[in-house]
């Protein structure tokens, strides 16, 4: 009876350590510009930045991005999601022949200038619109 006492005991002792964190949320969506897809074009990064204090650690989190039609889906880093919070949302259109207009889309929505920033609180469809300021 005692070895099989000791063998509860430890699950009970380890269970804590085993917490599943916060419930982690399925972010998909699409990104265009004048109501095009973006990418379609050679390649689209959109990555989602928790909006925390400056030099506390923090993941990003990558979409993984259609070059059929700009949808996105947030995989995180297990492929479950991401944890809910605040978010800033950089834009990088790659394009072996940059346009003014891909030069311009990348210079406003990077990490300091982005005013994409959305608060992630429930499973979330976004459609981003980057001819609009805020891209919203």
């Amino acid at each position: 009876m005692r070895p099989l006492s000791l063998v509860v005991l430890a699950g009970v002792l380890l269970l804590p350590a085993c917490s599943t964190g916060p419930t982690l949320i399925k972010v998909s969506g699409s990104v265009n510009y004048n109501q095009k897809p973006l990418g379609t074009y050679d390649g689209l990064n959109v990555i989602f930045v928790p909006v925390v204090e400056a030099g506390s650690h923090h993941d990003s989190y990558p979409a993984d991005v259609s070059r059929t039609d700009g949808s996105f889906t947030v995989p995180g880093r297990d492929g479950l999601g991401i944890p809910p919070g605040k978010y800033k949302v950089t834009v990088n259109q790659m394009s072996f022949t940059a346009s003014d207009e891909t030069k311009k889309i990348n210079d406003l929505f990077t990490l300091e200038k982005t005013q994409l920033i959305f608060d992630i609180s429930a499973d979330t469809s976004l459609t981003i619109d980057l001819s609009k300021s805020s891209g919203k």
